[in-house]
């Protein structure tokens, strides 16, 4: 470009040069008439340097300017690279980060290249047969999107994200019923006043458990209950093998008597009515294995029993066959 400028640049000096030598040469011979175009030719001649040198002016603009932003889109592409809050590693054939951008030295620390991958992190390696997948590392919660091709690792920091769900889930409700089985025959031996005193303390445990737990609790009958609690109580209290149970069954022993309950919970159904239908259908499940246990439905497949001593060969028989057959056997 600056060699065409300056062929452009003699060749207009070369003319300028030729006609004045045609000017000064016929001024000779009318002095007059050739000032007077020499005037003329002067002002086109200053007129074309104008317009040559303003030519140049918006060409050396031009070319600043683009050199000033392609100076800005460089600096702006490598700012965004390094401090972009997307963690990129590029490792080799034998599986070792080769390079890292700033952002991934911030989130995992300055001493990651040279370690292989499964050194950071052993589901970050082992599942790198796929595009895309999701592994928790320095605390924090990534996308990880793969390109085998370029042996680069993308990884985006979603742990807001599922932070959200999972609490979203932790939160959601489970539907639960109560009931306390053979209550009749249970109390119907024992005298009015030790009766009373223990339906008493046997619903004053129910209340104490429902409130360790974070559980509503609303009487609908006598010895039924219904349980309102988060999934992530459900969670504890499965955890716990429902002590209640035993709680219950220790009380029952010190009266002398067969009291025992059984719960049904629901859990992840599409809406509140399925929810309490498929309570109920868990709390039949439990007295149809001779309650005291407790099953709970999860979604549309999952049903888990907890505690109970036939709770491995589920039964057809009702909670009244259990207890005839273990007052039969104290009989015997």
């Amino acid at each position: 470009m600056e060699k065409k400028y300056r062929i452009r640049f003699m060749l207009l000096i070369l003319f300028y040069v030729v006609v004045l030598a045609f000017l000064l040469v016929n001024i000779i011979n009318n002095p007059i008439k050739e000032i007077i175009s020499l005037a003329v030719v002067i002002v086109i001649m200053m007129l074309m340097q104008a317009i040559f040198l303003y030519n140049n002016y918006l060409k050396d603009t031009k070319a600043k300017t683009i050199d000033e932003l392609g100076y800005h889109i460089r600096k702006v592409g490598s700012n965004t690279f390094n401090n972009f809050p997307v963690a990129i590693l590029v490792y080799n054939d034998k599986y070792v980060v080769e390079w890292v951008n700033y952002y991934t030295r911030k989130l995992l620390g300055t001493k990651i290249v040279g370690k292989h991958l499964s050194d950071l992190d052993t589901t970050l390696f082992e599942k790198l047969s796929l595009n895309e997948y999701t592994v928790e590392m320095a605390n924090k919660i990534f996308d990880v999107v793969h390109f085998p091709l370029y042996r680069t690792l993308y990884l985006i920091d979603v742990t807001e994200r599922e932070q959200k769900i999972r609490h979203f889930e932790r939160t959601q409700l489970a539907v639960g019923y109560l009931v306390v089985d053979n209550l009749e025959d249970a109390v119907r031996d024992l005298p009015e006043q030790r009766r009373y005193l223990f339906l008493g303390r046997v619903n004053t445990m129910i209340m104490q458990y429902a409130n360790e737990n974070n559980i509503f609790l609303k009487s609908y009958g006598e010895g039924r209950f219904l349980l309102l609690m988060e999934y992530q109580v459900l969670q504890k209290m499965m955890a716990n093998k429902f002590d209640i149970l035993s709680r219950i069954r220790k009380v029952s022993e010190q009266f002398d008597s067969t009291l025992t309950i059984s719960i049904g919970i629901s859990f992840n159904q599409k809406n509140l009515i399925s929810l309490s239908d498929k309570a109920l259908e868990a709390l039949e499940l439990t007295q149809s294995r001779g309650g005291d246990q407790v099953c709970v439905i999860i979604g549309e497949k999952a049903i888990r029993f907890y505690g109970g001593k036939s709770n491995i060969v589920e039964k057809r028989n009702r909670v009244r066959a259990r207890v005839v057959a273990e007052e039969l056997h104290e009989l015997i």
